[in-house]
């Protein structure tokens, strides 16, 4: 699950356990924020659509989820965060410091989860994602 990031990247799997999409990387201190926890976080481009997203196995007889994620923003510009398990998402404008972020779904199988991230501004805001995780 690599839920705090820290599992090394390789070239194949810049986020390991996670599926990327647009412009995201793994990134220790970058413009002067730290992660949350660990040495690694999860940056999100400025423009254009990124998510990371992967496939999660629940346990039989499990109905809800509960999906927390900790994000933030850089100091200029704004953004969104979008949390969804399966086809229900929730959107979250973000702030300057890491903040819990959570959504809860009623199940039935393995739910896709991801979070992507939008941001808008001219000075190339970029939001942060460090430290996901999943309650049953």
């Amino acid at each position: 699950m690599n839920l705090g990031f820290e599992t090394a990247p390789t070239t194949s799997d810049p986020i390991p356990a996670w599926t990327g999409l647009g412009s995201v990387s793994l990134v220790t201190t970058e413009n002067g924020l730290a992660p949350l926890q660990g040495s690694n976080q999860v940056a999100f481009a400025a423009t254009g659509i990124n998510r990371i997203s992967q496939t999660v196995a629940v346990c039989p007889g499990t109905t809800r989820l509960t999906l927390t994620a900790w994000s933030r923003r850089t100091s200029t510009g704004s953004c969104t965060l979008t949390l969804c398990i399966g086809t229900l998402c929730r959107g979250f404008a973000l702030g300057t410091v890491y903040t819990a972020y959570g959504l809860t779904a009623v199940v039935a199988d393995s739910p896709v989860i991801s979070a992507a991230i939008a941001c808008l501004g001219t000075d190339s805001p970029k939001g942060y994602l460090d430290f996901v995780t999943i309650g049953y």
